[in-house]
């Protein structure tokens, strides 16, 4: 009707899509049908204005405008299931609304209406009728206690309103967890509401009921109240809070009672009752703290009800005032009170009468908690329940003096009548017992982790300029920030604190120490409020500052004070050189003049014995001192005239900046642990290493060193220094913790901000045992270091084979060189079983040179014998595979010689090549090889020598494979042609996952990559040592190709699993047999049947086997039995009988003149029968049992057939399956 014809918008189009911001998604359909297009009506209904306006459980009001030039209204309803107005009668609408009644309560409706044109004609019914649902009947009572309910379901007609799916619904009993029924939990959102039916009678006549159960302190407050609109949670309204946060009720289940007697019923809208979880205010709260509810009654509320909105209207140190309103009905109230926790029921205290609205209590104690309760007297002997107790604390009692060091307090708690301000009421400060280097188990104050934070005392009784504060305070970093002391006239309030002074260390030196500190408020003008003292924690003005750097405070000590004079305050270094600095303070009133005196930190702690400078303006600028980071104390005093001078202030601590050094000694004593010297770099991507440690007996440290750990290529950089390099000698103490530690690098650095800048001059891998975890003194020289004025920066580099292994630095020297210093360099040039040279970097001075050396435990060279020598040198008449040690000094003329080379060489002679090898482990210790044998592993542990292990099979010491792979175990090298020899060895197989095991060669035992296979083995018999061969006949000889390998780890497509094992043990290497076994014997069982295959040499064509029941496994055959020749390397024996343990032997018969050893395996015909009650695809495809895997099942379904591959020997242990 609205569409103004242009003649060309005459096409009626379908539209499909979101339209706005609706919720939308394209795989929702829609689907039309019956399209029909026909001349409009003259009397029609253009628009449907209905609008649902109130809905009830048995009636309904719709609102409705009159189109203009319509006459009248008229409406049919019905139950959701017609589809067909014309059926129903008629009714005529009139007032704009349509109220329809004696509906049935969640039920479905729909209603139509037409509107009447002049003449009596009618429009057609509205084509989409208004749909509404009549809610749930009212209630007048309730009971539930979710018994008999679905676990995950809410009671019919209840709602939630929660941002969890989860919470709050009816969870199952758990007697275990303190739940024996079921009840219903709130957590893991916030806030919840949970909404009870919609009630048919005021609320302010009804009494709830209910059992409350608190998981801990962090659940909060638990509401009941009402709403107006059960899906609205801005609708509710509390009526009472519940919040017993005291340990000995958490997880307990209390019952509850509300009252609504201060509900005015709104016109029946204000009827749902709810419960509220969630956090209230600033509270500490978690939504992994739960509440439980549970046994829900709702009942007429008795005649004489308790009264109602009681709260704490005043305390102060000895007395309180309770307000409340009496119910109607009540002529006036009784209560009865006692100190918390001493009385839990009101019934054995004796009641006090009171009228009126107000209970004044009187003669209480400071600082306590009482609990109070209330009841109604209704006259006539009727008094109702007594309400819910109120708790509250009387204030603390005024205090003169302090003197707290925190020692007694529990952890995590204030002393009593102090009190904080942070974000977090569960938060810092409070009280901790921790090592901050200041005594173990000594209790302080922590701040922290938020920010600002006030710790304020107790109320201070007189005016605080009549006190003098002392505490010791313990400063984390220069990014703890700030440290203020003032007053407070609210201890609730932090906008009314006042600063009176600031503690801003920023020396290194005074950072992580316990420093003593005074305030004195003699400024502070009182006005008998403001007698709060407060400490703050916190960003100051722009300053750094990070929440995780702490302080920590301790010995809070406040005394009157007679003096009139006071020293001066809020001491700052706010600018220093290499030799001068600038200390600005502040001037207490009545100050006439002002001194100083100041001294290196470390010579004085008295300032009395020091000369005193006068200043006469507000900044100090002292000049002349030492360089380098060099600590300094100042200390100030105030003169008031008349001869009266202040108590000289706790000291300032500052330091000079750095500057070019000439020669450098740190010990790293005095450095914070977690920092590094102020004039020191470094480049590490861990922000904590390098930097201070504390000692460590069990590291090898016996006093402060510095740590590298964390992270790879960490460099430490000393300051610069003002002349070369190559004029100087670097000592150090160097502690390695242990084999995968790596090396350690020493070098210099054009730029100690970029790493690439990196040379290295010497580098130290005292890669033994002996030498882990202990402080071992190193000497570098930097004479071959071109000086080009940049490269004057000394590094140390870590880079270790794993993070988790460290290094300790510590005593770094830097002297000046001396003029004839030992030769560098140091080098191996060859080395034999008996011999080695060793070539060197020679001196410009040297006339000659001298070495000496001894075995590996050697550590003093001056006790060997010097021996000349020139340019190299060479030592022979060695001892095979024997550890060395050598040292070598210069000769800079007669009678003039050089230190000993600070760092000795040590190496080791070669073993002597083998052409046997006979091995059975037992000599060899645990957990290492065979001397002169090697290994090639990624793993730290295997391949290496175990004990014996019963359960796996393994009866003796043996070799031991597992873990990450490829790993390579490779015997001494062979001094004859391998193609001449044979290997025999005892192979175990842990289980079918362990994979291939292969028997080769190799070129270079370094190298995994030279690795050549020339047997695998691949067993179906596991946790058994069964004999094995390896024959090498194919090998061409090579000088290179003389190192025998066992290698483990995957072959191709076949799997391995590195948690399964494989052991060697008794390898023999001895020239080959004439005639060689078969290998690979393999015996592949069935039911009654067993099939046998192996492998030969191709010359071999005929064989014997010989195959035993039940006898102990070993090399040959018994002689009873006598063998069965074989023409085949794949053969079937039949008729074999079941439940028997087999050994079967099989030998090469066709050498000439010769037959070849046995080769043995074994198997078991022990099994079950299968019976799957389908047959399905490959039905069962592997059974593991005990000790023994039956070979896969590769077959298609086999219908009444499996025991051909269910043969099963063995005890049942955990961990067997089938599958």
């Amino acid at each position: 009707t609205d569409v103004v014809d242009n003649g060309n918008n005459r096409y009626i189009t379908f539209r499909y899509g979101r339209v706005g911001n609706e919720t939308f998604a394209t795989n929702w359909f829609y689907w039309i049908d019956s399209v029909s297009v026909k001349t409009a009506p003259s009397c029609r209904l253009e628009k449907d204005t209905l609008e649902l306006a109130k809905i009830t459980p048995d009636s309904a009001i719709i609102k409705y405008k009159l189109p203009a030039g319509y006459t009248s209204v008229e409406y049919v309803y019905g139950v959701d299931s017609i589809t067909d107005p014309t059926t129903l009668t008629t009714t005529i609408a009139t007032g704009g609304q349509i109220a329809v009644g004696n509906l049935s309560p969640e039920t479905m409706y729909k209603l139509w209406i037409r509107v009447g044109c002049s003449g009596g004609i009618y429009s057609d019914w509205s084509a989409e009728p208004i749909t509404f649902k009549t809610p749930c009947a009212y209630i007048n009572t309730l009971d539930e206690n979710f018994d008999s309910l679905e676990v995950g379901s809410l009671p019919h007609c209840w709602s939630k309103i929660s941002t969890s799916y989860s919470y709050p619904k009816i969870k199952e009993r758990s007697p275990i967890d303190g739940l024996p029924t079921q009840s219903i939990p709130f957590g893991l959102s916030n806030p919840q509401y949970l909404v009870l039916p919609q009630f048919g009678v005021a609320l302010n006549t009804l009494k709830l009921d209910f059992s409350l159960r608190r998981f801990d302190k962090l659940s909060g407050t638990f509401q009941v109240g009402y709403m107006t609109d059960p899906t609205d949670s801005n609708t509710f309204v509390a009526v009472a809070s519940f919040n017993d946060n005291r340990p000995n009720l958490y997880k307990k289940w209390l019952k509850k009672s509300v009252y609504f007697t201060s509900v005015a019923d709104n016109n029946g809208t204000n009827r749902y009752i709810a419960f509220r979880y969630g956090k209230v205010g600033n509270e500490d709260f978690s939504f992994y703290s739960y509440y439980f509810i549970d046994s829900i009654s709702v009942q007429a509320a008795p005649t004489c009800q308790p009264p109602y909105n009681i709260a704490n209207t005043f305390v102060s140190t000895d007395s309180a005032v309770i307000g409340y309103k009496r119910p109607a009905t009540a002529l006036s109230v009784q209560y009865v009170f006692i100190e918390y926790d001493t009385i839990t029921a009101p019934s054995t205290l004796t009641p006090i009468q009171n009228t009126g609205d107000t209970i004044k209590l009187s003669g209480l104690g400071s600082n306590k908690t009482y609990k109070l309760w209330l009841r109604s007297d209704c006259g006539a002997g009727s008094v109702s329940d007594w309400a819910d107790p109120i708790t509250f604390t009387t204030i603390c009692n005024v205090v003169d003096s302090i003197d707290e060091d925190f020692d007694s307090i529990p952890t995590s708690t204030l002393p009593d009548c102090w009190s904080k301000i942070t974000k977090k009421a569960s938060g810092y400060p409070y009280v901790v017992s921790e090592n901050i280097g200041y005594g173990e188990g000594n209790m302080t104050i922590k701040f922290g982790s938020s920010y600002p934070q006030f710790l304020i005392s107790p109320r201070i009784g007189v005016a605080l300029n009549t006190l003098k504060l002392d505490f010791s305070l313990y400063k984390e970093g220069i990014k703890s920030g700030t440290f203020q002391v003032g007053y407070m006239t609210d201890p609730t309030d932090s906008t009314t604190f006042v600063p009176v002074a600031s503690f801003s260390d920023k020396s290194m030196f005074a950072l992580k120490t316990m420093l003593k500190k005074s305030v004195f408020f003699k400024h502070v003008v009182d006005n008998g409020n403001n007698r709060y003292i407060a400490f703050r924690y916190g960003r100051v003005g722009n300053e750094e500052f990070s929440t995780s750097s702490y302080y920590w405070l301790d010995s809070v000590k406040l005394q009157a004070t007679a003096l009139a004079c006071v020293p001066p305050y809020d001491l700052v270094n706010t600018y220093a050189t290499t030799d001068s600095a600038v200390i600005v303070y502040k001037k207490p009133i009545g100050t006439t003049a002002t001194r100083y005196v100041y001294a290196e930190e470390t010579s004085s702690d008295d300032p009395s014995t020091l000369t005193a400078h006068t200043v006469t303006s507000d900044t100090i600028k002292l000049s002349g001192l030492t360089p380098n980071y060099t600590s300094y104390k100042i200390w100030m005093q105030s003169s008031c005239g008349a001869g009266t001078d202040s108590e000289w202030s706790t000291p300032l601590i500052f330091n000079t900046e750095c500057g070019e050094y000439t020669t450098l000694s740190e010990n790293f004593d005095r450095v914070p642990e977690g920092s590094i010297h102020g004039c020191w770099s470094k480049i590490s991507t861990e922000n904590s290493f390098p930097s201070v440690v504390n000692a460590d007996a069990s590291a090898g440290l016996d006093s402060k060193a510095i740590k590298f750990s964390s992270s790879f290529n960490q460099y430490l950089i000393s300051p610069r220094f003002s002349v070369p390099l190559n004029t100087l000698e670097l000592n150090f103490s160097l502690d390695r913790e242990g084999e995968q530690s790596g090396i350690f690098r020493v070098g210099y650095m054009t730029d100690p901000t970029d790493k690439n800048t990196f040379v290295e001059v010497a580098s130290f891998n005292d890669d033994d045992e002996i030498f882990y975890k202990k402080m071992l003194r190193k000497k570098v020289y930097f004479t071959d270091v071109d000086d080009n004025g940049t490269n004057r920066y000394i590094a140390f580099k870590y880079n270790p084979q794993s993070t988790v292994w460290y290094y300790w630095l510590d005593s770094v020297e830097v002297v000046a060189a001396p003029t004839c210093m030992p030769p560098s360099q140091f080098k191996i040039d060859s080395i034999s079983t008996d011999s080695v040279v060793i070539t060197y970097k020679l001196r410009a001075a040297a006339t000659g040179y001298e070495y000496a050396y001894g075995d590996i435990n050697e550590t003093n060279p001056s006790n060997l014998t010097p021996i000349a020598t020139g340019d190299t040198i060479k030592l022979g008449g060695l001892t095979p595979h024997t550890r060395y040690r050598l040292w070598a000094r210069t000769q800079c003329g007669a009678g003039t010689y050089s230190d000993w080379s600070f760092t000795s060489i040590a190496f080791t002679t070669r073993c002597e090549d083998v052409h046997a090898v006979n091995e059975d482990f037992e000599a060899v210790a645990k957990d290492s090889i065979p001397d002169c044998w090697s290994k090639k592993s990624s793993s730290y542990s295997y391949p290496s020598v175990v004990n014996a292990s019963a359960a796996d099979g393994v009866t003796s010491k043996a070799m031991k494979f597992y873990g990450v792979h490829p790993q390579y175990l490779i015997l001494s090298k062979i001094d004859t042609a391998l193609n001449r020899l044979q290997l025999r060895f005892d192979l175990n197989k842990e289980s079918k996952d362990c994979g291939i095991f292969q028997v080769g060669y190799m070129t270079k035992p370094t190298d995994g990559s030279t690795f050549v296979p020339v047997a695998s083995f691949n067993d179906n018999v596991y946790k058994k040592m069964l004999p094995k061969v390896a024959y090498f006949d194919t090998v061409a000889d090579s000088s290179k190709k003389r190192y025998i390998a066992f290698r483990y780890g995957a072959v191709g497509a076949v799997t391995q699993s590195t948690s399964k094992a494989y052991w060697v043990d008794n390898v023999v290497l001895e020239p080959a047999d004439s005639c060689m076994a078969p290998t690979s014997l393999m015996a592949n069982v069935a039911k009654d049947s067993v099939r046998v295959t192996f492998e030969h040499r191709p010359s071999a064509t005929s064989w014997q086997y010989v195959l035993a029941k039940n006898v102990p496994l070993s090399t040959t055959p018994p002689d009873s039995i006598t063998p069965t020749a074989i023409v085949s390397d794949n053969i079937v024996i039949k008729n074999i009988e079941p439940n028997q343990d087999y050994t079967v032997w099989v030998r090469t018969t066709s050498c000439t003149n010769d037959t070849s050893a046995w080769a043995v395996t074994i198997f078991t015909t022990k099994y079950c029968t299968a019976s799957p009650n389908k047959v399905d695809g490959k039905g069962i495809v592997n059974v593991t049992y005990g000790m023994y895997n039956i070979v896969d099942n590769t077959t298609a379904a086999e219908a009444g057939n499996y025991g051909d591959y269910t043969a099963l020997s063995g005890d049942i242990v955990a961990g067997d399956s089938a599958y």
